[in-house]
């Protein structure tokens, strides 16, 4: 019994294991997404703007919020993130930022 739930164990973890190092899915729009898909968007951040919580800005309309201090706006970017509700309308939330030298 204890090697069947030991063998179960290591299947339902390698399965959760690769569910989350899938490659996310680029997009171009929010439209018809739900919270909690990752994503990956690259372009030219604009209409950056700072608060004490963090900072948002947007890459070709698609409002974007980073955890981040440094300001991007006007440098081409990729950023991976996750769809999340934010009070009634969908941004991405940065899991990771980086310049783009495309």
């Amino acid at each position: 019994m204890r090697r069947f739930v030991l063998s179960a164990a290591v299947v339902g973890l390698g399965f959760l294991v690769a569910l989350l190092l899938r490659s996310p899915a680029p997009v171009s729009s929010l439209k018809d997404l739900l919270p909690g898909i990752v994503v990956s968007l690259e372009g030219v951040a604009s209409d950056w703007r700072f608060a004490s919580y963090g900072s948002s800005f947007s890459i070709n309309s698609i409002p974007i919020f980073c955890e981040c201090s440094q300001s991007y706006e006007g440098i081409r970017v990729h950023v991976v993130g996750v769809v999340e509700r934010y009070p009634e309308r969908l941004r991405v939330h940065v899991l990771s930022i980086k310049k783009s030298f495309r």
